[in-house]
């Protein structure tokens, strides 16, 4: 963080100018983000007056989008102490957001707004805003001495202020990184929200993966809180960046204004409430609890002699590192000015750190890469910068977090005063390796399979996508002599004890209508609980009265036969009553292969064909009334 006033002012010098910068001196929008539809403020100043002047919105690849005629004058601070209670321009125009794909956009290069989506997508970013806005000196001061007026900080900053040169470089370098990445990645399905939209549990809710990018160092309590009930209730968060939930902050009532204040004493909040380190104990709230690492147990990965300008590898068989021709003890060139670090317990025969499970709180978590740096608390030569995959229990999402501040930057290399130059993710040497590790987990955790090195084999979860009752079963698809344990997680969290099938057919008891999860873990007597399926099941009617096992007065038996088989299978089924049955077969993949209409008696029996398809596991879903029993079916050729 000290770094970063050194940083700014090379950026401002290096900042090359937008082609389509010439209309506008400076400017904000009202807030920092709005929904496609909504009406955002425009607050423009010119160097002079310019009539019917266009300008252009560009989005994150600088290509433009849009444009807006309209005139423009010439505007000054009209507030006093403009640093905390804003600018105080006339507003120059009300633009209707349009139907534009969810990202930051830019008027000219100097209005910059994040466009939301209000539909769930799969991933949703989180733009650091509230750092940008900390360290801007627009108007004077930033909650920082080292780019304030007299050396003196604020410990209050508006919102609504222009962006000051290097402070615009700055947001470019992260606009032309990972924003203009995901721009490139159009299967991604995600949307874009701002670190104050993290307050409100719905801006996330319903998506897969929570992506943390670039510095993001000021959080509130509750966007803490939401960000934690995200993944103790399933969902996965991929951190790319550092110095992650460093500071407390809090917002004004009027959402205008960010503050912290740094200091316990001159700070009138609440004891909880004061704006300092969120490693202070008096907020009883550790950032490692949360994501694995901190600042306090980071590096200055630039000051030492003794690293390596990047992550040494210490996992090369990962999956985060597929496809990029990595092996143990190379180094991926990502040096970064400043870590996040992880508490260590040791080191191993390889002379690796051990990461301390137990302080951390995580019942697995996994070192994949690491670097040396000074450490920022006591500047001794002794720490280190920590990439890490980790998960709390059984019941909980993955975490990916990269711990390093460059992440997410493009390049040319940020220049540190008196320093050399250090690669940025997007503009270094393995800018090609980062990107397809960014890919690697991104695809990796929406789609559920196995992110750490240990391979695990089997723990297939299959059947309805939909279902009207309250009851489920489902094939195991267990290899061999390994064991698995499933849990059930909604929304409001896991409401099932993990159980232990002991054959391939589980049933679970749902809780009311809604999407929940369904996880399988392999048991290896400890509790990495490896998550090698995950089944996401949408409930659609209101709770049922169900039983503690599979009604035995309504099937007695179901045989598939032969299995395996080459070619067709017989599957039947002797009920005590007649009743009516269909069956689905799917693949591996989950494509449905083939389906046969309901028949009607006390045996029902079905054909069926393989011929044609490839060998490999299938899975029959076979529904009798409102239940579906699912059933595996091994072909070979």
């Amino acid at each position: 963080m000290r770094k970063i006033y050194s940083i700014l002012f090379c950026l401002s010098v290096l900042s090359v100018s937008n082609l389509y910068a010439q209309n506008i001196k400076n400017g904000y929008p009202g807030k920092s983000s709005y929904f496609v539809g909504e009406t955002a403020e425009i607050f423009i100043s010119g160097s002079s007056y310019i009539s019917h002047a266009t300008i252009y919105l560009l989005d994150a690849a600088d290509n433009r989008v849009d444009s807006v005629v309209t005139d423009i004058g010439v505007q000054f601070p009209a507030n006093p102490n403009p640093w905390q209670n804003g600018f105080g321009y006339k507003c120059t125009f009300k633009y209707v957001v349009p139907n534009l794909k969810s990202g930051l956009y830019t008027f000219d290069d100097q209005v910059f707004f994040i466009v939301k989506s209000r539909d769930i997508k799969s991933v949703t970013v989180v733009f650091p805003s509230n750092t940008f806005e900390a360290y801007d000196s627009s108007g004077g001061k930033s909650l920082y001495n080292g780019n304030s007026t007299n050396h003196l900080r604020a410990p209050v900053v508006s919102f609504q202020r222009a962006r000051c040169p290097g402070l615009i470089a700055w947001l470019n370098e992260i606009r032309g990184g990972v924003l203009s990445w995901l721009i490139s990645q159009p299967d991604i399905d995600y949307k874009v929200i701002s670190e104050m939209d993290l307050d409100d549990y719905s801006e996330i809710d319903g998506s897969q993966l929570l992506m943390i990018v670039g510095h993001s160092e000021y959080w509130t309590r509750k966007a803490r809180r939401n960000f934690d009930n995200f993944v103790n209730t399933g969902g996965h968060a991929a951190i790319l960046g550092g110095n992650t939930m460093c500071w407390q902050a809090r917002y004004s009532p009027d959402l205008k204004q960010l503050i912290c204040y740094r200091d316990s004493a001159s700070d009138p909040g609440v004891d909880s409430l004061k704006t300092l380190y969120w490693t202070n104990p008096g907020l009883q709230y550790p950032v490692i609890a949360s994501i694995g690492v901190d600042w306090k147990h980071g590096a200055m990965g630039i000051e030492s002699p003794h690293g390596w300008n990047g992550y040494k590898i210490t996992k090369p068989d990962s999956p985060v590192f597929s496809g990029t021709g990595l092996n143990m003890g190379d180094t991926l060139i990502c040096n970064s000015s400043e870590y996040d670090g992880a508490p260590v317990a040791g080191f191993d025969a390889h002379g690796f750190p051990v990461l301390d499970t137990n302080a951390m709180g995580f019942c697995k978590a996994e070192l994949v890469g690491y670097d040396y740096g000074k450490n920022p608390v006591n500047g001794q030569d002794s720490a280190w910068g920590t990439f890490i995959v980790l998960r709390k229990n059984l019941n909980t999402g993955i975490i990916v977090n990269t711990a390093f501040n460059e992440c997410t930057y493009k390049g040319p290399p940020v220049i540190v005063t008196g320093e050399n130059p250090h690669p940025t993710a997007f503009g270094g040497k393995d800018s090609t390796k980062m990107t397809r590790i960014f890919r690697n987990i991104v695809d990796i955790l929406l789609s559920g399979q196995n992110i750490f090195s240990t391979p695990v084999n089997g723990g297939l979860i299959t059947g309805p996508d939909t279902i009207g009752a309250a009851a489920l079963f489902i094939d195991s698809g267990a290899a061999g002599s390994q064991q698995w344990q499933y849990s059930l997680t909604s929304a409001n969290g896991p409401f099932t004890d993990i159980i232990q099938a002991p054959s391939d057919t589980l049933f679970f008891k749902f809780n009311g209508p809604g999407t929940f999860w369904i996880r399988s873990h392999l048991v290896n007597g400890d509790c990495l609980g490896y998550s090698a399926n995950v089944k996401k099941v949408f409930v659609a009617d209101t709770p049922k009265a169900v039983k503690a096992a599979p009604d035995s007065n309504a099937i007695t038996d179901v045989s598939i036969w032969p299995n395996p088989s080459n070619d067709k299978v017989v599957v039947s089924m002797d009920m005590k009553e007649p009743g009516q049955a269909g069956i689905s077969v799917y693949d591996i993949h989950g494509r449905l292969m083939m389906q046969q209409e309901t028949l009607t008696g006390p045996s029902p029996r079905f054909e069926l064909h393989f011929e044609n398809e490839t060998a490999g596991i299938y899975f029959a879903n076979i529904k009798i009334g409102d239940r579906v029993l699912t059933r595996r079916i091994v072909i070979g050729k």
